[in-house]
């Protein structure tokens, strides 16, 4: 028996045995012609077959979860950066979003793809909730351990759209090999760099903090990875993940920041 691998945003969330029924919220069609399938997402189209059967399947599985998780994460870490600055609700409510969606907005105008929000609205209203809480709750993060949290947090969410955005500009054959590194990169920094320009605030790419050097490193070794290795991909994906995710806790647990000698001395009138 065959098996049906069903891609949410372009990377493999589910696999079932076969025929997967449609996902209306997603976009996600399936028709059964015969033997054939066919799985159509808006204008990007896959077929497979698989014998007559039927199976279903939520939306809201594991690895939806954990977007939800790190989207929310996104949208609380970007209000907490500039809270300091005197904020009202509302300020809150954009700079959060504009953190947590940001990135992969500018990302899919990019590719001439649906906008991942627009198919899929949770990401704004999880990105909506996650920052009132954090408006709210802004007195709590002054807590260590609940501050270190949320950084730990925001890290697994740059790790996991990173690759994700990877994958996504890897199966569309855009600019391959150089455009699913800098893609990746820019949907994990772009909305915290959207959100520090509209708040005059100091941008990652300004600062001393390895914020986007070990998403490099991670988006590079993944598309070298599906290079060599296509066969391997949800082990690369995964190992790329953790790669990520391990560098940017190694930092944010011994405050690592790049070297002096990396850094151009800046001039004083």
């Amino acid at each position: 028996m065959l098996r049906i691998f069903c891609y949410y945003d372009y990377v493999p969330v589910l696999s079932c045995s076969g025929i997967a029924v449609t996902q209306h919220q997603t976009g996600v069609t399936v028709r059964q012609t015969s033997t054939t399938i066919e799985f159509s997402r808006n204008a990007f189209y896959s077929r497979c077959i698989v014998p007559d059967c039927y199976c279903s399947y939520t939306l809201m599985d594991a690895s939806s979860v954990l977007q939800m998780i790190a989207i929310a994460a996104f949208a609380m870490t970007g209000v907490i950066a500039i809270s300091s600055r005197g904020i009202d609700l509302f300020t809150a409510c954009v700079m959060g979003t504009i953190t947590a969606i940001g990135g992969g907005t500018v990302r899919d105008l990019i590719l001439g793809a649906p906008v991942f929000w627009a198919v899929e609205l949770n990401y704004i209203w999880v990105s909506l909730a996650a920052s009132v809480a954090a408006f709210f709750a802004r007195p709590l993060f002054d807590r260590k351990h609940l501050f270190s949290l949320m950084l730990y947090l925001d890290a697994f969410g740059a790790s996991l759209f990173s690759i994700q955005a990877s994958s996504k500009v890897w199966d569309l054959q855009f600019g391959l090999p150089i455009a699913p590194v800098i893609l990746g990169v820019l949907t994990a920094i772009g909305g915290g760099l959207i959100r520090d320009v509209l708040a005059g605030h100091q941008t990652l790419l300004m600062s001393r903090d390895l914020y986007a050097i070990p998403i490099l490193f991670g988006c590079t070794l993944y598309v070298i990875s599906l290079a060599l290795f296509p066969e391997h991909r949800s082990t690369s994906a995964i190992v790329c993940i953790s790669c990520i995710f391990g560098l940017r806790a190694a930092v944010i647990h011994w405050g690592l920041t790049v070297p002096h000698w990396l850094i151009t001395k800046p001039k004083h009138d």
